[in-house]
């Protein structure tokens, strides 16, 4: 929004040239609150500005000194020299981005996480076959139930009564 303010004034302070100036100056306060208020929801936004739209340094964008600068990392560890300590100090970084003093720690702690990831499997694992274990035994004991409840249906309507009952299940 353009902002045009008042700039005639007489030679000699009066009332005419307070109110002119109380206007400005209301006017000015008005468009910089405005300008603030998008300032701010500018800041906010999720993508203010991609990589590709900001300029740096020589006229390159950022996103063009980043892929320049990803690209010589990768001719350094690429093209290590025999002994290859550039690629080894490259291989201390993990996937996070934390750097590690020696190779040999961040081995150790990946290795760690492998461990902790496989013995929090095997508990998963151990408590699944728990679970399907209890659900088998409590249908294998609902069937012996329902097979007693049927031999005593079975005796109250027979003529008579025997003096006792072996109940044997099948698959043992």
């Amino acid at each position: 929004m353009t902002l045009y303010l008042n700039k005639r004034h007489g030679d000699a302070p009066n009332t005419k040239l307070f109110s002119q100036l109380d206007e400005n100056a209301k006017a000015t306060e008005h468009e910089v609150n405005l300008l603030e208020g998008k300032l701010k929801y500018h800041e906010k936004a999720k993508n203010a500005h991609t990589s590709s739209q900001i300029a740096h340094r020589g006229g390159l964008t950022v996103y063009e000194e980043i892929e320049i600068a990803k690209a010589r990392i990768r001719n350094l560890v690429l093209q290590a020299d025999g002994t290859n300590i550039k690629e080894v100090v490259d291989a201390r970084v993990d996937d996070d981005g934390f750097v590690y003093p020696v190779l040999k720690e961040r081995l150790d702690a990946d290795k760690g996480e492998i461990k902790t990831q496989l013995e929090a499997n095997k508990n998963q694992l151990a408590e699944m076959y728990r679970t399907v274990e209890l659900i088998t035994n409590s249908q294998d004991a609902l069937s012996y139930l329902n097979n007693v409840e049927a031999t005593f249906k079975a005796r109250e309507e027979a003529l008579f009564w025997p003096q006792s009952a072996n109940i044997k299940r099948a698959d043992k």
